[in-house]
């Protein structure tokens, strides 16, 4: 997929639909191929708006407990307008974690993911994050491994999830996504 792409939609929307202008990414870049491309996205949608980023991005792992340490650094110091994450597992960490700080989500912070994970469509509130098609994905890596040629320039489709972490309204179809 185009996680560069993808994610610079994503911010895209953050920006343009809801006005964000203070803008954090959460992730290691330097930790994967994947978080930097998302991370690219991040900053070249920041770039074509005009803007900054609210600091250095947030490096932390790709799980939920780095969320939760992630919702903690950010509580401490200013409060960004929105958290772009490089995965869903971060950004359900900082769901789970900023409320119990007192922070309300998304009207304090929008708080956005990457995977469409199944907990995605479930936490509370849902959570806006980009689709891969990731059943696809992993049968082309094992038709890959078991010897088959594939086409090296094949880039498999992502679709944005519009869901209440963003600040949009309930959409009762993104539940299926």
């Amino acid at each position: 997929t185009d996680g560069r792409s993808a994610a610079a939609e994503l911010t895209r929307h953050l920006i343009e639909v809801h006005g964000h202008r203070r803008l954090s990414f959460v992730g290691e870049p330097a930790g994967s191929p994947d978080t930097t491309l998302r991370y690219e996205g991040f900053r070249d949608a920041l770039r074509e708006a005009g803007l900054d980023e609210a600091g250095e991005p947030l490096r932390y792992g790709l799980d939920v407990r780095s969320g939760a340490l992630a919702a903690r650094q950010v509580h401490e110091s200013a409060l960004p307008d929105a958290l772009v994450c490089a995965n869903d597992e971060l950004a359900i960490g900082l769901l789970a974690t900023l409320p119990g700080l007192g922070h309300r989500i998304p009207q304090d912070v929008a708080i956005t993911g990457f995977d469409a994970q199944s907990l995605a469509a479930i936490a509370s509130p849902r959570l806006t994050t980009v689709h891969q098609p990731v059943a696809e994905l992993g049968a082309r890596a094992a038709a890959g491994a078991l010897g088959e040629t594939l086409d090296a320039r094949t880039v498999l489709p992502t679709r944005l999830v519009i869901r209440e972490s963003c600040g949009c309204a309930a959409d009762p179809e993104a539940i299926t996504d």
